[in-house]
């Protein structure tokens, strides 16, 4: 599957990728498409459009919620991984090897 941006409604695949990588290891987690600027843009003025209408006047509540549930549906669904990772000492191995990154 090839890396793309999700907007308004559709995947659009455009320009180069880069690799995603874990701040833990350094390893390769993903492909990450990069944005050209009119694809930012319109992104933006959609945001903004958003925001002027119905979705700027929801109160915090709404999109809280709808993102808690969407977070229980994916810790639902990748429990299993989530259990080997603390089985196997994942997360105690990123504790102990944190990475720093420079500051800027």
């Amino acid at each position: 599957m090839k890396p793309a941006h999700y907007h308004n409604g559709v995947f659009t695949t455009t320009g180069p990728a880069f690799p995603l990588l874990s701040p833990v290891d350094g390893s390769q987690a993903g492909i990450f498409p990069e944005a050209p600027r009119d694809l930012v843009d319109a992104a933006l003025r959609a945001a903004h459009t958003a925001l002027a209408g119905s979705r700027g006047r929801t109160g915090v509540q709404k999109p809280c919620s709808i993102l808690r549930r969407t977070a229980d549906g994916i810790a639902t669904a990748r429990s299993e991984g989530f259990v080997e990772a603390e089985a196997t000492g994942h997360r105690a191995e990123a504790t102990r090897r944190p990475r720093v990154w420079p500051s800027r």
